[in-house]
């Protein structure tokens, strides 16, 4: 019994010296900081009690850029909007990896040859191909504002009609996906008008939906909102599977969908 104590105690002390040795790393001085935390765990507890109160409270301690320690894996904040577009362009990021997983495991497909995609679309966006787009987009933009003011009258109508006199509001945003984002979808994808999932203001309440949800397990309350992020994925699962049949020739083949 003592001797299986004794080696079950080396055996600790040589995991905890790997551990340091292999795993753990120390902060270098051109590094952001890293927050206090515990010397194994790192600033995991923190973070699953209340991570967005834990990220304001750092933010406020030790500024705006700082790195957090979850085990052996650091995971550094940038908490400053204006500095984003800055980080985004520089060579040495790639944000492949998390594409992928996000991709995966919210929406169940895989970007083919995405870099190669980028570059065919590049080039159809230059020449006459850019003026017969701008041309389109035009089109579109202008009927999509025609539609708005169709709404806009109808619901005044019915509005004079019941007797109502508040204001109707509506945000910045939601005119925005009803008039610019609408142009664009119709200008990239083309317009049909037999297919219901295939519209703009649908993709675009679906996709926002999700964007919203997939904030919320770092507050800790996205459990009630998976049967509606669910919906909504099967929902644009539909749109880009139309997408797929609907493009001739091999050349859209961009998802590979897991069923």
């Amino acid at each position: 019994m003592v001797a299986v104590t004794v080696y079950l105690g080396v055996l600790a002390v040589v995991l905890v010296c790997a551990y340091f040795k292999f795993l753990f790393r120390r902060r270098k001085s051109c590094e952001p900081p890293i927050p206090s935390g515990h010397w194994l765990w790192g600033n995991g507890k923190q973070f699953a009690e209340h991570a967005v109160n834990f990220l304001h409270e750092t933010q406020r301690k030790v500024g705006d850029i700082f790195t957090i320690r979850l085990f052996h894996q650091h995971l550094t904040v940038i908490n400053d909007v204006h500095t984003f577009e800055k980080f985004v362009k520089e060579k040495n990021f790639d944000f492949d990896a998390i594409q992928k997983q996000v991709n995966h495991n919210v929406f169940s497909f895989a970007l083919v040859d995405a870099r190669k995609m980028l570059k065919e679309a590049g080039k159809t966006v230059k020449g006459p191909h850019l003026v017969k787009g701008m041309q389109q987009y035009a089109q579109h933009l202008n009927q999509a504002y025609v539609d708005v003011n169709s709404r806009k009258d109808n619901i005044c109508s019915k509005m004079v009609a019941e007797g109502e006199h508040e204001w109707r509001t509506d945000g910045l945003r939601a005119f925005n996906a009803k008039t610019l984002f609408s142009a664009l979808f119709y200008t990239i994808f083309g317009k049909d008008q037999t297919a219901e999932h295939f519209e703009p203001n649908v993709v675009f309440k679906h996709f926002r939906l999700i964007s919203q949800i997939l904030q919320l397990p770092l507050a800790g309350n996205a459990r009630q909102y998976v049967p509606q992020c669910c919906q909504s994925t099967q929902r644009l699962v539909q749109t880009a599977l139309f997408l797929r049949t609907s493009c001739t020739g091999g050349r859209f083949r961009i998802y590979s969908f897991r069923h």
